[in-house]
């Protein structure tokens, strides 16, 4: 009936998405706790060690968390959590997509990290940190400190290392690093009270005033176009932020940022992806209104016009020829923005059992 149908005042049912989003996981799943990544390679060559990855295995544990399918048993759970711990490089206590005796020199040069990223591959602190938030829904800690990251604990370090970061050239890719850095540490227990104080300075002295996103003195407010990128970079901050209980600098700031990019159309694909745009944005206006109830009505109205258009576009590639995602990495940044709208937007999203956005258990995804 057309009562029936999504529209602004008819709950939407998400669990359509939920059950695709299975039936990924089954697809990519290669053992207990053992997933690749991409669907595909796991469909062709299935048990093949080459093809488990550390993006595959923390995003299904994240997954999983997310739609209330969580490993129960202690057996089972044992298993992921050996999976995980053996992906742990002892030495440097760091976690690596890419196995790379020379990362350092790598990830140091701007122009090779770029054609790295731009291939989808990680930097080392973005994998830690995931890998090491992966563990953290098992209630375990990987097996080595992590003394890669030691270098940050001197005063003065954390700042020289988060002054340095490209965040005028790369704002999005540097925000895996310098929110990487503190999500691994502050997870495995290696941050200091201390340590976390001075990290949380330095970004307040850092937010740029005007649209409420890191850094300052590096946006061009003449540019909206270009925003993007930086409220990307700001999400990853920000969910240290929550995770801390810490209030916001600039709320107002950035729900106007946030706001101008859905409805100017400044990020084209915005709704219309598979990965990470939908809950950076999502997050960032959602916890932004939960600390100031600015344009509160506003943003609820935005959400549901922006969650219609979203799961349009999920339920249409479920029945599309090409299949609902082969990426699980990507899925969970679907997934995420799911949780996220579903709390935002009580009783308009529904599903059999509620989504639990992982980030309200601790940060980074």
């Amino acid at each position: 009936m057309p009562g029936d149908q999504p529209s602004l005042l008819n709950p939407i049912d998400l669990q359509p998405i939920v059950d695709a989003t299975v039936e990924v996981l089954a697809k990519a799943q290669l053992a207990t706790g053992q997933y690749a990544r991409w669907v595909n390679e796991a469909r062709i060559t299935r048990q093949s060690e080459p093809l488990l990855n550390p993006y595959g295995c923390a995003g299904a544990a994240n997954i999983l968390y997310s739609i209330g399918a969580f490993p129960r048993g202690l057996d089972e759970r044992e298993l992921w959590i050996t999976t995980l711990q053996n992906m742990q490089d002892p030495e440097t206590g760091l976690f690596y997509e890419v196995a790379t005796p020379n990362f350092t020199s790598i990830f140091a040069d701007l122009n090779a990290w770029k054609a790295f990223s731009e291939a989808g591959v990680h930097h080392p602190y973005h994998v830690t940190a995931h890998c090491i938030a992966a563990l953290q829904l098992f209630d375990a800690r990987p097996l080595y400190k992590i003394r890669s990251l030691d270098f940050l604990a001197p005063e003065g370090a954390l700042e020289d290392f988060l002054n340095n970061l490209p965040w005028a050239a790369q704002p999005w890719n540097a925000s895996h690093q310098g929110a990487g850095v503190f999500a691994a540490r502050v997870i495995s227990g290696e941050a200091s009270a201390d340590w976390q104080e001075r990290y949380f300075a330095w970004l307040e002295d850092e937010l740029d005033e005007k649209t409420g996103f890191w850094k300052r003195g590096c946006i061009d407010h003449s540019k909206p176009e270009s925003f993007f990128p930086y409220l990307a970079g700001t999400f990853h901050y920000l969910f240290n932020y929550e995770h801390s209980r810490r209030p916001f600098r600039y709320p107002q700031a950035l729900i106007d940022s946030c706001l101008a990019i859905y409805q100017e159309n400044l990020w084209s694909s915005l709704g219309k992806s598979m990965g990470f745009s939908e809950i950076d944005w999502v997050y960032c206006l959602n916890r932004a209104v939960r600390q100031s109830g600015y344009r509160f009505d506003e943003v609820q109205s935005t959400l549901k016009e922006f969650s219609l258009e979203y799961t349009g576009f999920l339920l249409q590639r479920i029945k599309g020829s090409s299949g609902f995602c082969d990426d699980v990495h990507a899925l969970l940044g679907v997934i995420s923005a799911l949780a996220e709208l579903q709390v935002a937007l009580p009783g308009f999203l529904k599903t059999r059992t509620p989504l639990c956005l992982v980030l309200d258990r601790r940060p980074f995804i």
